[in-house]
């Protein structure tokens, strides 16, 4: 799309991204809805903007919703963009609104997304709401959370009617902030804590934490170098391997029998996971003579296609997606897979993945049946499916190596949070910014990532990066806790 609207990357132009005035937004963000209406699709953006311009241009759309849903009930409250905000004012008329949110304004991270903590307060304000605070934790000793309210206290934008942190735990834990001579680098410092947690009776029970993906990604390099197994989770929008592509799409055709990029999406997986091409254009027009589904007479293209062991698998295959089963055909082919019945030859990193997001789909579709019941729509279960990220679970095995932010919600008996300079931890675009609130986002952040602690929490931070020299976060001097060396 930028190069569709003229935002070459040839030096000419400055990227529209760092252009200050906002006249070239508007333009841009109507090229942008065109193409998703020509192409039949929403982002998650759009499916918000388009449930408010659905609402605001049809008043009894509006109140049907509202009678449906005449209690609401809203987590995370302080996560909530503007769009969002809107929506569920929309759902909850005044002077009843029948609303209950919990929130807790020392954890909002999402800034970029358009998340505000006084989002909070401004709603208490407008439905005259009861406010009921909960500051014990069940988390974290009463070491952790002493270092949590000196922290968030700095930050001057916090409603001052917050009652500080209070723990329900008798036991102290151990806080140490590392630093040692020896830090010269990020690398020595991933090192020796790589050496700290390998040293651990168990040490699956630790967390390394950190602002960046990067400064994890180095940590989790050096604990596998020590023989350990670690989990960082990189959440998709979609699967890639054949497989699992192969299986979605044929549900989808299932559910809209007549949609032409579901049997494109179907016919391109076959050819991926067989090594046989099945013409999308010839099978729509077999359809359209015989009369048959799309989805009926591609499985009769595929059999015909199929070697004499696999045939009979393969009807039982189609049999079942005819017939709607969709967990008997999640289970027949998967197993169908294990068993090694294909034809094409694939690498050990491609079947590694395909292991791996087969392990995600079922993990998801356990999920969706439990929020969902045991045999939901296809419809449904397909949504739920689309709109989940695709993140394989963690092993029993292996150390979770996590941003804050993937963190948050969590607990672990020992967090090691790492990089506590300034320029990573407050960022480098928080410490560049005009607008103070981004500091104040950032404390919140390292709030978040100590209230991960159970039992102990070790924070370090190196000297030097490169050839640039670094300075120990402002948010351990704030905090106040010993320093031990290295």
């Amino acid at each position: 799309l930028l190069h569709r609207e003229g935002f070459d990357d040839d030096g000419s132009e400055p990227p529209p991204m760092f252009v200050l005035e906002r006249a070239w937004v508007c333009a841009f963000s109507k090229r942008y809805r065109e193409a998703l209406r020509k192409d039949n699709v929403l982002d998650y953006g759009s499916l918000l903007l388009e449930t408010l311009r659905l609402f605001r241009l049809h008043p009894p759309i509006q109140e049907h919703f509202q009678r449906l849903y005449r209690y609401v009930c809203v987590d995370e409250y302080q996560d909530t963009n503007q769009v969002q905000d809107l929506i569920l004012r929309s759902l909850c008329p005044l002077p009843r609104p029948n609303l209950f949110v919990v929130g807790d304004e020392d954890q909002s991270l999402y800034g970029w997304n358009g998340a505000n903590p006084s989002r909070l307060r401004v709603l208490k304000r407008d439905f005259a709401m009861t406010e009921l605070q909960l500051p014990m934790s069940f988390r974290c000793p009463p070491s952790i959370t002493t270092l949590a309210n000196r922290l968030i206290a700095h930050n001057d934008e916090r409603c001052p009617e917050r009652a500080d942190l209070r723990s329900s735990h008798p036991r102290l834990a151990s806080v140490r902030c590392v630093y040692g001579s020896g830090f010269d680098s990020f690398e020595e410092e991933a090192e020796w804590v790589a050496a700290s947690i390998a040293e651990r009776q168990t040490p699956t029970d630790c967390v390394v934490l950190a602002r960046r993906r990067k400064l994890v990604q180095e940590v989790a390099r050096a604990l596998e170098a020590k023989g350990l197994k670690t989990y960082q989770p990189e959440p998709r929008s979609k699967f890639v391997s054949p497989l699992v592509r192969f299986a979605q799409a044929s549900l989808n055709l299932a559910l809209k029998p007549q949609e032409l990029r579901f049997l494109e999406a179907l016919a391109q997986a076959y050819v991926d996971l067989s090594g046989d091409t099945i013409d999308p254009e010839q099978v729509a027009a077999v359809a359209g003579v015989s009369g048959d589904s799309l989805l009926a007479t591609f499985a009769s293209v595929g059999l015909g296609l199929a070697l004499k062991p696999e045939q009979r698998a393969l009807e039982a295959l189609r049999d079942e997606l005819l017939a709607g089963k969709v967990q008997s055909f999640e289970k027949r082919l998967f197993a169908l897979a294990k068993g090694g019945t294909r034809r094409s030859s694939s690498s050990e990193a491609e079947a590694a993945e395909e292991r791996e997001e087969v392990e995600i789909w079922e993990d998801l579709a356990r999920k969706v049946r439990r929020e969902q019941g045991d045999d939901p729509s296809l419809a449904t279960f397909l949504q739920e499916m689309a709109l989940k990220p695709k993140t394989r679970p963690r092993r029993a095995d292996e150390v979770p190596c996590l941003t804050v932010h993937q963190a948050k919600g969590g607990g672990y008996p020992h967090v090691y949070l790492v990089g506590m300079v300034e320029e990573e931890l407050p960022s480098f675009r928080a410490l560049h910014s005009e607008d103070a609130a981004a500091i104040e986002e950032e404390r919140r952040v390292c709030f978040v990532a100590i209230t991960r602690a159970e039992s102990s929490l070790t924070m370090t931070y190196h000297t030097r990066f490169q050839r640039w020299s670094r300075q120990p976060s402002r948010f351990l001097f704030e905090m106040g806790p010993k320093v031990d060396e290295a």
